[in-house]
């Protein structure tokens, strides 16, 4: 299984959302504390688009990678990280034996690992350790089922609890979120950005997003998102229209 560094990016999410916000808050919480936060939330509302942003920010040296699904063995996560830390890669040894050279040739201010749910709880552990014993600032980013105990393996999630600082748990997308997405992608009027809301309700951020770049393609992403853009895009996409128009 090959790693999935995560990247700088232009991403989807480029507007400031209350999702974004914490998660900066997460970061720079976990370094200003040396400390391994984890966070929870519900798929599409923009955790793994914010870890792009600060990525492509300046505001920290930041290295990130993503955990996919049936590959979050403790091998792979430590090899993973020795690979985005810049440091000699896994090559069996017990997770001490990198922890020094994490501690002498650390470049990043913060390690965050994306998807934490596909990883295993010795995989965790291992993590953990990095920040325990390797000085290394962590953020735990997943589902709402992420680091929370499973009943196969009870007592060691419940030590992974323990020893993560803080959980900071995600709520849902506000219409502020929506509105504020919608505004960065040029939606011109205030019945458009109306449209928009409405259809972002009881929806993740990311149906919205697949809405806005629909829309900005028919109009060759040239001009600002007018109703009539937004209202062809939802009968192309096949959503319905009727009750979101006035």
């Amino acid at each position: 299984m090959s790693l999935q560094i995560i990247t700088p990016m232009a991403p989807d999410f480029c507007a400031e959302t209350s999702v974004s916000r914490r998660i900066e808050d997460a970061v720079e919480f976990a370094i200003m504390t040396n400390g391994a936060v984890g966070v929870r939330g519900a798929p599409g509302i923009g955790k793994s688009a914010t870890v792009g942003k600060l990525l492509a920010s300046d505001k920290w040296r930041i290295v990130a990678f993503e955990v996919p699904a049936g590959a979050g063995t403790q091998r792979n996560l430590v090899s993973w990280a020795c690979t985005a830390l810049d440091v000699p890669s896994w090559a069996g040894q017990h997770v001490g034996a990198v922890l020094s050279r994490i501690r002498e040739r650390r470049t990043c201010a913060c390690l965050i690992v994306d998807e934490i749910q596909n990883a295993d709880s010795a995989g965790v552990r291992s993590l953990l350790s990095l920040n325990e014993h390797g000085g290394l600032p962590l953020v735990l980013i997943g589902n709402n089922e992420a680091l929370t105990p499973q009943a196969n393996n009870a007592a060691a999630w419940a030590q992974i609890e323990d020893r993560v600082t803080k959980i900071v748990e995600l709520e849902a997308s506000l219409a502020s979120d929506i509105e504020a997405i919608a505004r960065a992608w040029a939606v011109s009027g205030s019945d458009a950005l109306e449209v928009v809301v409405a259809y972002g309700e009881n929806r993740s951020l990311r149906k919205v997003i697949q809405l806005l770049r629909a829309a900005s393609a028919m109009v060759e992403w040239k001009e600002p998102l007018t109703i009539d853009h937004l209202k062809r895009a939802l009968q192309y996409i096949g959503a319905p229209v009727s009750h979101l128009s006035r």
